[in-house]
């Protein structure tokens, strides 16, 4: 073999190193696929020592896919549980400090698929258990329909016992399957991202909802019938724009009209005297908000009214009115020019047609 020969089968061989372990560091590294592949179900905690929870890891039920799938059962006999999936079958503590752990640095997320007997959240899942790198969500919704959850893998994830948490506060029955972890994804519409906020709140504005109700109450309800035509969801996590969660209004056909009013106070204008505590938003410019709807081509998503102010006769008011709403996130800004800021209890209204409305990151801004 010569000089020149020798040096190309060298850089192939390099290359096909570098391929072969490309391919293997991009493999899924399986929790559950019809049985435990890797990691045990064996930590239990709880009020009682986890004796509230009981559990079927060959479950024929209707699996998600495959044969089989994993049943939990939290029977109420405890006011909280826990069940740990571990690499080892029991915690990082009670182990020699060589035993071998789970390396997933170089995977992003944990996938998994669930489903429950009814719907209802789930208090929490995780990964990682104490003493070792964390990632949590809680209050996870569950629907009688299997979907796909996707939970980001924390940082420095080099040694991990707690491949996957359970946390239950109330009786339930959980199917899961197809619980992996992998370095990419593709998500789709009917995911549920279990995200941490990666933008942090912006301590100029004053918000209304960020992952949650921050100030004002949905308490004005108006309608044919009071609005029982709406619902209205602060926890969901179907999509949002920003964060773990976003706000839903789904609405039925039951009202010929309906709307609501997020008072500062709780209650409308009628009830407030002159010395009612109101915010002072003279320093604020515009209202600022994101939305989406369920829309289609045919029948697009047109918002009646949204505004700020004039919960009675004694505010001003300044809205938009006939704003269309398209099924991808979109920036709406309204001008508060012209409004009296300096006590304002209606921060926001909404005249609201049939059909699901998203919002997120609804905040005055300067």
């Amino acid at each position: 073999m010569n000089r020149n020969s020798k040096t190309v089968f060298t850089n192939w061989f390099q290359w096909l190193g570098l391929l072969c372990w490309a391919s293997l560091s991009a493999q899924p590294y399986y929790v559950y696929d019809d049985k435990f592949t890797e990691g045990s179900p064996s930590g239990l905690l709880g009020e009682k020592g986890g004796t509230s929870i009981s559990q079927d890891a060959a479950c024929t039920v209707s699996p998600f896919k495959g044969n089989s799938c994993w049943k939990v059962k939290m029977d109420g006999t405890e006011s909280w549980s826990v069940l740990f999936v571990y690499k080892n079958t029991t915690a990082r503590r009670f182990l020699p400090p060589e035993t071998a752990m789970a390396d997933l640095s170089s995977h992003k997320y944990l996938v998994f698929h669930a489903k429950a007997e009814s719907e209802g959240l789930l208090e929490k899942v995780g990964i990682g258990e104490e003493g070792e790198p964390k990632s949590e969500q809680t209050k996870i919704p569950l629907t009688t329909s299997w979907k796909r959850y996707v939970l980001e893998v924390p940082q420095n994830a080099t040694s991990l016992n707690g491949l996957f948490l359970l946390v239950f506060t109330r009786p339930m029955v959980v199917y899961l399957d197809e619980i992996y972890f992998t370095s990419s994804i593709e998500t789709n519409v009917d995911d549920l991202v279990l995200s941490g906020r990666k933008v942090p709140k912006d301590t100029s504005s004053y918000y209304i909802f960020m992952d949650g109700w921050e100030r004002g109450i949905p308490s004005g309800f108006m309608g044919e019938k009071n609005g029982i035509s709406m619902k209205i969801d602060p926890d969901c996590r179907f999509n949002p724009y920003l964060g773990p969660k976003c706000l839903k209004f789904a609405v039925d056909n039951s009202e010929a009209w309906r709307g609501l009013y997020i008072f500062s106070s709780g209650k409308w204008n009628v009830m407030l005297n002159d010395w009612s505590k109101l915010p002072d938003m003279s320093q604020y410019t515009a209202l600022e908000f994101y939305a989406r709807a369920e829309c289609t081509k045919n029948r697009p998503y047109i918002l009646s009214e949204i505004g700020v102010g004039a919960g009675d006769m004694n505010e001003e008011r300044v809205n938009d009115v006939s704003v269309e709403i398209t099924n991808e996130w979109k920036r709406y800004r309204i001008s508060l020019k012209g409004v009296d800021r300096e006590k304002l209890n209606t921060l926001l209204y909404m005249v609201l047609p049939t059909g699901t409305l998203y919002l997120d990151e609804i905040r005055f801004v300067r």
